[in-house]
């Protein structure tokens, strides 16, 4: 959990104490030493889904103009048991957000991410989440 927490960058990690405190930074130290929180570049340049993901969005909101599906793939990804990349193979099928609410449920779960379907329980949160008020 610490490690996603580096990973992910959450500028607070809460410790029981002093003595906890100094093993959370011995063990970080020792992860960084062997490169174990350190990011991997995947075949074909890409970066592991996680940075990947926090590195999608832009600081300034009118940066996010020059790619809109950034926006829509940050969204998708809020969804439980969707993943930054499962997000983006909903995107290559469904290439809108229109397309995604206009998309049955069924439709959703047959969508492929590295080989497997999204599945019928992520396709229902998915198109609940979608249609919220409906």
């Amino acid at each position: 959990m610490l490690k996603t927490a580096v990973r992910d960058g959450c500028p607070v990690v809460q410790s029981t104490g002093l003595q906890h405190t100094v093993s959370v930074i011995d063990y970080l130290f020792g992860e960084l030493c062997k490169g174990g929180l350190l990011f991997q570049e995947l075949e074909g340049g890409q970066v592991g889904a996680a940075t990947h993901y926090v590195g999608t969005l832009k600081k300034r909101k009118r940066d996010n103009l020059e790619d809109p599906s950034a926006v829509v793939k940050a969204m998708l990804a809020q969804c439980p048991g969707l993943s930054a990349e499962k997000a983006a193979a909903l995107l290559e099928v469904l290439p809108s957000l229109g397309a995604l609410i206009a998309a049955r449920e069924a439709d959703l779960a047959e969508v492929k991410c590295k080989g497997r379907r999204i599945g019928p329980a992520t396709a229902k949160r998915l198109y609940q989440a979608l249609h919220h008020g409906e």
